[in-house]
């Protein structure tokens, strides 16, 4: 019986693994997609980093006033309190934020897309709810990893 087993698992690993492995290769062109649809969009004008974040009192204050300075002029800024709407969430800044944003800590974040296929994130969401608990060093680790990005 164990046998059995052993053999109807690996039967079905080897009936999905091309299946898994196109599923990958779809979500990493996807993510390639849009990092040239950045670059020709976006990326030529020098834009190269996308700010999301939201209208909540977390953060709201710490990215008006010390991340949206340091990637002035080379960022496109996306409020997404600001822009619920159906074709504002079709756009190719909220495709890119969900897809390197992810389902968890996605807002706050910067997204620094360095060359085609090369992106980089900073997430502020657990650095900031660690600073409203009287920890800042996260929240200036997270700012000062930023400021590398912009060098």
């Amino acid at each position: 019986m164990r046998f059995a087993g052993i053999v109807i698992v690996g039967a079905l690993i080897l009936l999905l693994s091309p299946l898994l492995i196109g599923v990958w290769a779809v979500h990493g062109l996807y993510g390639l997609a849009l990092s040239i649809g950045w670059w020709l969009r976006h990326g030529r004008r020098g834009q190269d980093f996308l700010v999301v974040y939201s209208n909540s009192p977390k953060w709201s204050d710490f990215f008006s006033e010390d991340v949206l300075p340091v990637v002035s002029g080379r960022a496109i800024v996306v409020d997404i309190s600001k822009q619920p709407s159906r074709k504002a969430s079709r756009s190719l800044e909220r495709r890119s934020h969900r897809y390197w944003g992810g389902r968890v800590e996605h807002t706050p974040l910067v997204i620094h897309f360095r060359h085609i296929g090369r992106v980089t994130q900073v997430r502020f969401y657990e650095a900031a709810l660690q600073a409203k608990r009287g920890e800042p060093s996260p929240l200036r680790e997270q700012l000062a990893k930023l400021q590398a990005l912009t060098t």
